[in-house]
């Protein structure tokens, strides 16, 4: 299997986002706050972490009024 093959292999599946969501209600992350702070961790492991994330922001200079879409 190649690397195109493997990356849509993992997040190609249908309904991904609802099975995502439904795994982290069964472990009683019910609020939305809950389940962005399971996600963020999650997100980070792609990267390297908050750090990276903070550097980008400055680099970038964003500030907290802005929205950012990450595709």
């Amino acid at each position: 299997m190649d690397y195109i093959e493997a990356i849509n292999n993992q997040y190609g599946q249908i309904n991904l986002g609802s099975k995502i969501l439904a795994a982290l209600q069964g472990e009683g992350k019910d609020s939305l706050e809950n389940i962005q702070e399971s996600l963020g961790r999650i997100e980070e492991l792609h990267i390297r972490g908050r750090k990276a994330t903070v550097e980008l922001v400055h680099k970038a200079g964003l500030d907290k009024n802005m929205k950012v879409l990450d595709v």
